[in-house]
């Protein structure tokens, strides 16, 4: 279960514009790929960057490509109260915070939410990850320096 108190900023704000990706799609929850959006749009992390070049992908090519898979519903918008977390999003932000703990760290960062991202395979997004290139690793792992408290 996520423990907000442990969360930067900057990672808090990841879920937020993932809320309103899905907002903008007109979905009735937030999924790994709105998620994922969401870290591509927050540029608060300069870790988030060295992630993708190490997996070699272009932030822009990402982008592209998950966007591309989004089906845009037709519905009319939500009532503006804050959108679920789908539960394949939830197990990632619980692997966030794995991934914070391993990298012997506190605080959540959306480096942590992206290499959450790449282990939750099943999702539209780790799919899309993975199929450009994007492996989990150790050496990965690596690339996120620990942080402290949020």
């Amino acid at each position: 279960m996520m423990e907000a108190e442990r969360w930067t900023g900057e990672a808090l704000r990841t879920i937020s514009l993932a809320r309103n990706e899905a907002g903008r799609a007109g979905d009735s929850q937030v999924c790994t790929e709105h998620l994922l959006l969401g870290v591509l749009g927050g540029e608060d992390d300069p870790q988030v960057p060295g992630l993708l070049e190490h997996f070699g992908i272009a932030p822009e090519q990402l982008r592209r490509e998950i966007e591309g898979r989004i089906v845009r519903a037709s519905g009319a918008p939500g009532d503006g109260a804050p959108l679920p977390l789908a539960p394949r999003t939830r197990r990632v932000l619980d692997l966030a915070e794995a991934e914070a703990d391993l990298s012997g760290g506190t605080a959540v960062r959306p480096a942590h939410v992206l290499l959450g991202l790449v282990r939750e395979e099943e999702g539209l997004a780790g799919r899309v990850l993975a199929h450009l290139g994007a492996r989990h690793t150790e050496e990965a792992r690596g690339l996120v320096a620990p942080s402290g408290s949020a």
